[in-house]
């Protein structure tokens, strides 16, 4: 709700948001230490939903035009690296593919593996979220990174379509279909060297 009043036209939207980002910060900075023992049933570690919630948070801080806010937010930035390596977060073993449950397996058993499948999917894609937002602001603001971005292990997200998927058999069908697919890079640190090379050849 935050985020969607910075393009809200009534001129209290925007104040209404930055009391509900407050609020939001408020909880966060004084209740962390409890909320990063929160593991939802299909996590791979805890703390998965305060990296969420610090991610919303950072994003509309870089977005709004209060200075105190963005300030605030450029402070706490690296704390959100700090709890994902707290809670183990760049350490979990993503998905595998092997994993997938056969056409004849149950229902349960589809099931189970689809939410563990999204809650991994859920988490890389608040780590990859936070890393990227991390370089927007630090290239905005002049700053250096909060974190070294190349040294980090994390694998690129699954496709699109898969985390669309409205149903268990819906999203089957597209992993068994992306698993055969050749990727021209299968990690962060692939696809961050590849955009560097380009870059350079670019600039030179």
């Amino acid at each position: 709700m935050a985020l969607g009043s910075l393009y809200l036209g009534p001129k209290d939207a925007v104040a209404k948001g930055e009391a509900l980002w407050r609020l939001a910060h408020t909880a966060v900075a004084t209740s962390w230490q409890s909320l990063i023992t929160h593991r939802g049933p299909y996590d791979a570690c805890k703390g998965v939903q305060l990296l969420i919630t610090a991610l919303l948070g950072q994003i509309y801080g870089a977005l709004s035009k209060n200075r105190l806010i963005r300030t605030t937010s450029q402070v706490f930035r690296p704390l959100g690296f700090l709890w994902a390596r707290h809670c183990g977060m760049l350490d979990s073993e993503p998905f595998s593919v092997e994993s997938l449950p056969f056409p004849s397996a149950s229902m349960e058993e589809k099931e189970r593996q689809w939410r563990t499948w999204a809650a991994r999917e859920i988490q890389q894609r608040a780590l990859l979220a936070y890393h990227v937002l991390d370089g927007l602001v630090a290239q905005m603001s002049g700053d250096g990174t909060s974190t070294r971005h190349v040294a980090n292990p994390l694998i690129l997200p699954s496709s699109e379509a898969a985390f669309d998927a409205s149903n268990v058999d819906e999203w089957l069908a597209h992993m068994r279909s992306q698993r055969f697919l050749p990727s021209p890079f299968g990690s962060f640190l692939k696809a961050y060297s590849l955009w560097y090379q380009t870059r350079t050849r670019v600039t030179l």
